[in-house]
């Protein structure tokens, strides 16, 4: 044992909060005292060890023999966890535990991310956290370092961001993007009355949501051509050009045509594709409107490539052609304006105005003459070629030129008043040239054939025209069509407005508009193919208004007079009262009202002529057309058709009916009525005489039936006549089946076979009253003789009680010489008369 002195010195510890501070730094002190022990074991004692006398409290803990005393740290307080200092090593002292000398036996320890990873980011590994973090100062992320050329990354206090880069997957909203202040478009750049950005897109219900902000109105009405370009993963485009609607086709991307059908609210629609094809619009697009079928405010629209600029007004289709285009400027080729191929670096438009001056350059002067201008052109410029109408030769065209209102005329050799033509460049086909005129040979594999000729006028000026043909091909014939269902409409007049239609047809109502004076009703209803009404009838409506005031008389137009084939020797007229109509190259041309009197001007000069493409007024003495519309009826081929298609004739030599009416062309082999050719009328019913055919009979025109019967007079396909009143008191009835009447005579029975052996009756008479049955029938039966023989046997009714047979005494007043009887019997229990043996 050795002795041993010690000193121990307590200090309160840093607590992390205030209260376990302030308590268990009161029992901080410094124990001192001395000691002795030996061996291993060792003893001693602490001096003024009974002074440190703990008692059981707040955060104290005494075992039961007083032997060890915990000692523990109070909970923190929620608004004091964030000033809590923390172990340099990453564990905190929990508990203590001491003897009753106040020596520390167990130390109770625990590591700081059990506790505070749920509240503090770490520094030195990655964290995260669930919750909003404020940078008040702003961040920087890697070593940032500003300009062009820095590094690393930088969100200011302001929101203001420095950034390498940005890659999103939805939308980008600002309101101005600058790229060193210079705009860039790759596409088309467009200005339209509407256009769109797309949200979401649910194909199968085809229904667009397009993207919005707060207050923002789409403005998209029902019948809006949209158009949009997207970069699908599939489907894109592949190659560059034109597509069917006159746009040109950006490769790597997918164009989609549609058209709101209906307007749900004011940021989803539904759609329907453009026929024919297959590209939805896709979430992300945007598109924009360039047209609308039926609305004219909503038909124009302007759009930039970087080829041209095209101007649009009055699209109302799909397609935009020549007469949709306003104004176009910049690259011009493929765009064809009256089979012309127009070119590059050039302008079209409708009308021009000057305000001031026309400068010409030095090198194109040579075409601008005043009168000595020239004129050139070909009598086509574009021809369609289809191989199963005829040969590839049947192409051709034919070229033309003037000098102010002189024609040139055609030579080989150039000179004062000739032209000369040559073919620069064939595309395609093959060609032959014959005089002013170029006549194709063959087709290459190409669908099309591009001819460029040179017309060159008098060796001073030339001029290149083009020539394009294209071939078609008769399309592989479509699978039968279903029959689909068809609105009808009915009509009725009345002077007030009248109640819903019931039936088919309605009762009062009328499939056709007839003539009256009270006002016309109209209500619609939806048939199947099989004729029957599949909807309610509409709301009846008013279609006819009351007669309005006499309009004045509205300005006498000009007279037009036919020239014939125009002749640059002859004088022609344009006026207010009278305008020359001409032909050249199988096309008509009007002088204009205000051309005035002139010659020698040719009839491709707008400044005189215009082109007639229709007549309002035609006078003819022969008038040849393939199709035709005229006042409501439909001119095609051999036949005639009513413009709705219920009424027509045919001129085919084929044995179809030549007239029909109730049903339109490809049903009029079952139409109601129907003439043939053979003079066969077939009418499901009518009334002729006073006399109606209805329900496979001949009755009365009176409209009344008894039992299901028609009144009056009723002939049926079955022999069947029948003479009845109105309450049914039948006057005279006949029936005759299967008997042909073969023979000049008022009525004709003949029966040639008896079914089982049962008597054949060709006449039976029957009167019944009170209860008895008188008859008279005249049959044909065997009566034992040979199998074939059959007797004519009389049945009549006889008497009860009294025996009238008597033999009959020969004919008198006979003008017979020798007559040959039979005799008569007559059976009173049968009541049967028997031609008997001879007399």
């Amino acid at each position: 044992m050795s002795n041993y002195s010690y000193r121990i010195l307590t200090k309160p510890a840093r607590l992390r909060i205030e209260a376990g501070t302030d308590k268990a730094g009161g029992q901080a002190r410094e124990i001192g005292g001395s000691g002795s022990g030996s061996g291993s074991t060792g003893s001693g004692s602490a001096p003024g060890a009974s002074a440190n006398s703990f008692v059981a409290g707040d955060r104290i803990q005494i075992d039961a023999n007083k032997s060890v005393i915990k000692i523990s740290h109070e909970e923190a307080k929620e608004e004091n966890k964030d000033s809590q200092t923390l172990n340099e090593k990453g564990y905190f002292v929990k508990c203590l535990h001491l003897d009753k000398q106040g020596h520390i036996v167990k130390v109770e320890t625990e590591e700081i991310a059990g506790t505070f990873d749920d509240r503090y980011l770490r520094k030195d590994k990655p964290d995260e956290t669930n919750f909003k973090i404020t940078f008040l100062q702003g961040a920087d992320f890697g070593h940032f370092v500003e300009g062009f050329l820095g590094s690393g990354g930088r969100i200011d206090e302001n929101g203001n961001c420095w950034f390498g880069g940005m890659r999103l997957r939805d939308f980008l909203e600002v309101p101005e993007l600058r790229f060193n202040r210079i705009d860039v478009v790759s596409g088309e750049l467009w200005n339209s009355i509407a256009f769109g950005l797309i949200e979401d897109v649910d194909t199968a219900n085809r229904i667009v949501t397009l993207k919005l902000e707060e207050g923002e109105r789409s403005g998209l009405h029902v019948n809006d051509f949209c158009r949009g370009l997207f970069h699908n993963l599939t489907g894109n485009e592949t190659t560059a050009g034109v597509d069917a609607c006159g746009f040109d086709k950006l490769p790597g991307f997918s164009t989609s045509y549609f058209m709101p059908v209906q307007i749900l609210d004011n940021k989803r629609f539904k759609y329907n594709l453009k026929p024919g094809t297959t590209v939805h619009p896709c979430k992300a697009m945007k598109f924009a409107v360039y047209g609308n079928a039926t609305d004219k405010a909503r038909q124009s629209s302007a759009y930039h490539t970087r080829n041209y600029v095209r101007y649009l007004c009055d699209v109302d289709t799909w397609e935009i052609k020549p007469q949709h285009i306003g104004v176009q400027m910049g690259d011009l080729s493929g765009l064809v304006i009256d089979g012309e191929n127009l070119g590059r670096k050039s302008i079209y438009l409708d009308n021009v105005y000057f305000g001031k001056n026309i400068l010409q350059t030095p090198g194109l002067k040579e075409s601008l003459k005043g009168k000595d201008a020239y004129t050139v052109g070909l009598d086509r410029y574009s021809q369609a070629y289809n191989s199963a109408n005829g040969g590839v030769n049947q192409i051709t065209f034919t070229a033309f030129a003037s000098k102010g209102g002189q024609p040139l005329a055609f030579s080989t050799v150039s000179g004062e008043g000739k032209f000369t033509l040559s073919v620069k460049s064939v595309s395609g086909c093959t060609v032959a040239q014959a005089g002013a005129s170029v006549r194709f040979t063959s087709f290459s594999s190409t669908s099309t054939g591009t001819v460029v000729v040179t017309v060159n006028c008098e060796g001073l000026v030339s001029y290149q025209l083009s020539f394009v043909a294209t071939r078609v091909a008769d399309g592989s014939p479509g699978d039968p069509g279903k029959k689909g269902d068809v609105v009808r409409s009915v009509y009725r007049r009345s002077a007030s407005q009248p109640g819903y239609p019931q039936g088919n047809p309605p009762f009062g109502w009328q499939f056709d508009p007839f003539a009256g004076t009270n006002p016309l009703w109209m209500s619609q209803a939806t048939f199947n193919a099989a004729g029957e009404v599949v909807t309610s009838w509409s709301y009846p409506v008013r279609i006819t208004g009351d007669a309005g005031l006499p309009g004045t008389n509205g300005t006498p137009g000009p007279m037009p007079s036919m020239r014939g084939t125009w002749d640059s020797n002859k004088t022609y007229n344009g006026s207010s009262f009278f305008v020359d109509v001409v032909m050249y190259n199988n096309r008509y041309y009007r002088a204009k009202p205000n051309a005035g009197v002139f010659s020698g001007v040719h009839p491709s000069n707008p400044n005189k002529w215009e082109l007639l493409n229709s007549f309002e007024n035609v006078a003819t003495k022969l008038l040849i057309a393939e199709e035709a519309n005229i006042a409501g009826w439909l001119f095609n081929k051999n036949y005639i058709l009513s413009q709705n298609r219920n009424v027509g004739m045919d001129g085919s030599a084929d044995n179809k009916p030549r007239f029909w009416a109730g049903s339109g062309y490809a049903g009029r082999d079952n139409a109601p009525f129907r003439v043939y050719e053979n003079g066969t009328i077939v009418a499901k019913e009518g009334q002729i005489g006073g006399f109606m055919i209805r329900e496979e009979s001949l009755t009365n025109t009176s409209g009344h039936k008894v039992n299901g019967a028609w009144t009056g007079l009723q002939l049926s396909p079955w022999g069947f006549i029948h003479l009845s009143d109105s309450n049914n008191n039948r006057s005279a009835m006949m029936t005759h089946y299967s008997s042909p009447v073969t023979q000049n005579a008022l009525l004709t029975l003949r029966v040639s076979r008896e079914d089982d052996g049962v008597p054949a009756e060709f006449f039976n008479c029957f009167y019944s009253a009170s209860g008895s049955l008188r008859g008279f029938c005249v049959t044909a039966q065997n009566l034992g003789d040979a199998s074939w023989y059959r007797r004519i046997c009389i049945t009549a009714s006889h008497m009860p009680h009294r025996n009238q047979a008597v033999r009959l005494p020969k004919w008198s007043n006979s003008d017979i010489n020798d007559p040959e009887f039979y005799e008569v019997l007559w059976d009173r229990r049968s009541g049967t008369f028997v031609i008997g043996n001879i007399r």
